[in-house]
């Protein structure tokens, strides 16, 4: 019964873990735009899903239907179910009562940052402000191909899908000419004359 206890945790911690470094994985390598539209920043990784930009469900139940709340609220049950459960720290009970607080008090906190960071610049915003904004390649874009472009917009890291008539690597300077729906279509920067 103890045995099967700490594989609970573990499971937890693995599936919880396991998530979070597929979504950056997928992020990073260019495979974790699939239902994802725009992604603001404030310093640190994170997106906005269909799901928590679309709903219009409000309130705490929201935070508990977020995709976020479930993978951050079963890592930190995990951690610190099995920590408790393996050093041996309190019995099953206790130890099960502290998890879940954890968990649900991990997994709230996760999904409300991320909701407040997102409501920083809406989609609508992005579409009229981004036209003429000068950014980088973060995913690169071939003819026929979206990439991910990064640009600054009202004190705000803003990630963008963008497409292009010319091949675009990682690192490029771009600038958007035009918004598509919520996409960026960029070309190359024109090249900085050098002062004299």
């Amino acid at each position: 019964m103890l045995r099967d206890v700490g594989l609970i945790y573990l499971a937890a911690l693995i599936i919880g873990l396991g998530t979070q470094v597929l979504q950056f994985v997928m992020a990073h390598a260019g495979g974790g735009d699939a239902g994802h539209e725009l992604e603001v920043h404030d310093g640190a990784e994170h997106d906005i899903s269909h799901a928590e930009t679309e709903s219009g469900i409000g309130g705490t139940a929201a935070l508990f239907l977020s995709m976020r709340f479930w993978t951050f609220g079963l890592m930190a049950f995990g951690m610190v179910g099995a920590s408790i459960h393996y050093m041996k720290l309190a019995g099953v009970l206790v130890s099960a009562t502290l998890s879940g607080v954890f968990g649900i008090a991990c997994g709230l906190l996760a999904a409300a940052v991320f909701r407040n960071l997102t409501r920083g610049v809406s989609s609508s915003e992005t579409s009229a402000d981004a036209v003429g904004q000068v950014g980088r390649v973060l995913v690169p874009a071939e003819k026929g191909h979206a990439g991910k472009v990064r640009i600054q917009l009202k004190g705000k890291v803003v990630d963008l899908l963008a497409t292009s008539e010319s091949d675009l690597s990682e690192g490029d300077e771009v600038l958007v000419v035009e918004m598509r729906g919520t996409d960026a279509h960029v070309e190359p920067a024109p090249l900085k004359s050098e002062e004299s």
